[in-house]
């Protein structure tokens, strides 16, 4: 890491251990349907929504009452964490020898084929 780097790993570090928890209620922007993903309790999920907002020192969602919407903040950061999670979860999968690969055959009749099984290949 160099003085250059926009966050330094230390940052980042402090930061990572709550993505989690922010994607889980960033998609569902629902404390108990988070926690049903997360596999905790509703008042984890809320520190450690809490503490990453601290720590970033902005909000990542509107708080109307109990309810929950991401801000433009919010949506911009949970954009990031999937990309980010999709990329190290392939990479594990490939080091793993679990990634997808080879030949594969699809089987398909009638109308579909041609509507939407062909096109769908073709791209």
């Amino acid at each position: 890491m160099t003085s250059d780097d926009p966050l330094p790993m230390q940052d980042l570090a402090r930061l990572w251990p709550l993505l989690p928890a922010f994607r889980a209620v960033g998609e569902t922007e629902h404390l108990p349907s988070a926690a049903e993903l997360a596999a905790c309790g509703p008042s984890a999920l809320s520190r450690s929504i809490a503490q990453l907002e601290r720590q970033l020192g902005r909000p990542l969602f509107t708080r109307t009452g109990r309810s929950l919407a991401l801000n433009d903040d919010g949506r911009r950061l949970l954009d990031a964490v999937r990309d980010a999670m999709r990329s190290v979860d392939e990479t594990v999968q490939t080091i793993r020898g679990d990634a997808l690969r080879g030949r594969f055959r699809v089987g398909s009749s009638g109308a579909g084929t041609t509507a939407l099984v062909t096109p769908a290949l073709e791209r």
